[in-house]
């Protein structure tokens, strides 16, 4: 949503070009293709390190029962460092440009273009996040663990 937006602000001549129904899916498809890969690497870590035994054994399927290795474990916080950040920098950017772009428009004084209005639109989806139930016990659950572990390191 946020680099439909931007390029409706600031390249709203292309809007209709860059925002297709087709090019939705090939973003959706690289998300999917991402993620496959993520647990694809996932799964040959423990075919390579685990015995077969396991794949015989009754355990609660759960990540950390099954993806125990410490080579999973780094890569799994590896790419949701990689993945955080790249949503940041591709919000802050978005949003950073629209700023920018109403700021030209209030200065030319060619239409209303008040850049306080982009700050709650960046705001918004992280207001919205804090403010689901599900999410926000997910959020203590994994805070409240990272600080019980780095207390008792």
């Amino acid at each position: 949503m946020a680099v439909e937006c931007y390029i409706a602000v600031c390249l709203p001549l292309r809007h209709a070009e860059l925002c297709t129904i087709r090019r939705t899916y090939i973003l959706i498809g690289w998300i999917w293709a991402m993620n496959i890969v993520s647990a694809l690497s996932d799964v040959f870590i423990v075919l390579a390190t685990q015995p077969l035994q396991l794949f015989h054994s009754t355990i609660f399927c759960e990540w950390n029962n099954l993806f125990r290795h410490p080579v999973s474990v780094k890569k799994r916080e590896v790419s949701y460092i990689i993945y955080l950040i790249g949503v940041w920098f591709t919000l802050l950017y978005a949003y950073f440009k629209i700023f920018l772009a109403a700021e030209a428009a209030k200065g030319s004084k060619s239409g209303d273009g008040d850049a306080k209005k982009v700050l709650p639109r960046f705001i918004s989806p992280m207001v919205y996040g804090l403010r689901d139930k599900t999410f926000r016990q997910h959020l203590k659950k994994h805070l409240i663990c990272k600080l019980r572990s780095t207390i008792r390191e």
